[in-house]
């Protein structure tokens, strides 16, 4: 299961990456579109590889934290102590 969350994040996560390069909306105004004001040609591009790996690694240690915390309530709290003779 962790396995198919860690690849399944990789693979969604390039699929909007490619997704997002081909779709071509026209030309992309970087703040209000203004007359005059500053515009990209094109599509606009993900020039931060490192947040592809960021839905995989959340999904991956989400998915620790809470297998952790159900070990915890899991464990048997321990015998009480005899009584003193």
């Amino acid at each position: 299961m962790l396995a198919g969350l860690a690849g399944g994040g990789l693979v969604a996560a390039f699929l909007a990456r490619w997704i997002g390069g081909v779709v071509n909306l026209g030309t992309a105004h970087v703040a209000a579109p203004v007359a005059g004001g500053p515009a990209v040609p094109g599509a606009l591009e993900l020039t931060a590889p490192g947040v592809l790996v960021a839905c995989p690694l959340l999904a991956v240690g989400l998915y620790g934290l809470l297998l952790g915390l159900g070990l915890y309530r899991d464990d048997e709290p321990p015998l009480p102590s005899p009584p003193p003779l």
